[in-house]
């Protein structure tokens, strides 16, 4: 049992420290990310650092009906009727530099695999600037056949504790990089092409 807390918390961190390092490359100043669920990664270090940062505003989702509105991350939070933590601030109208999505896997277009309500994908249709969107999950689950639908929301870089990939610009089949030298925790090595 402590291993397992042991392994789990070294890939949270690891994982909370390459999404730190990402949005600073992306120089990413207006930022959504989540609370999260049990089953999604945990970002809260990365919640709390960067709301401490100067010149860094963090956002969260608000569910609304079918998708969800921005708010501003602020304390305390509150259960809404799905059980979710939530911030209990207004409705802010503001263009995201960048996105973190948690997802359960994604398919050969780079997109994603979620929970099935299509929030993410509601509101990133909504968006007249488009972020860079980053996704993350515990376990990497991918198939190189697509499985998503036209309006399934797309990712630029994808994190887990074990990879960390890019997707290859202006390219319209899939074509993905490795970007580091090697994955953030374990011994794998991961490259599709």
């Amino acid at each position: 049992m402590r291993r397992e807390r042991l392994g789990y918390h070294a890939q949270k961190t690891a994982i909370n420290q390459e999404i730190c390092s990402l949005l600073k490359n992306l120089g990413a100043k207006k930022i959504l990310l989540y609370y999260p669920l049990r089953s999604e990664v945990d970002l809260r270090p990365t919640l709390f650092a960067l709301k401490k940062q100067r010149g860094i505003k963090v956002f969260l989702p608000k569910i609304a009906k079918i998708s969800f509105d921005v708010v501003r991350f602020s304390l305390p939070l509150q259960k809404n009727s799905y059980g979710i933590l939530e911030c209990n601030t207004r409705r802010v109208s503001c263009k995201l530099d960048a996105m973190v999505v948690p997802i359960l896997g994604m398919d050969g277009n780079f997109a994603r695999v979620g929970f099935g309500k299509g929030m993410y994908d509601r509101f990133f249709a909504s968006l007249k600037k488009k972020p860079k969107v980053i996704f993350i999950a515990k376990k990497f689950y991918f198939s190189k056949d697509i499985i998503t639908q036209d309006f399934d929301i797309q990712g630029d870089y994808f994190i887990s504790s074990f990879y960390k990939i890019k997707k290859a610009k202006n390219v319209k089949l899939p074509d993905y990089q490795l970007f580091g030298r090697r994955p953030i925790c374990g011994d794998y090595h991961f490259f599709l092409s």
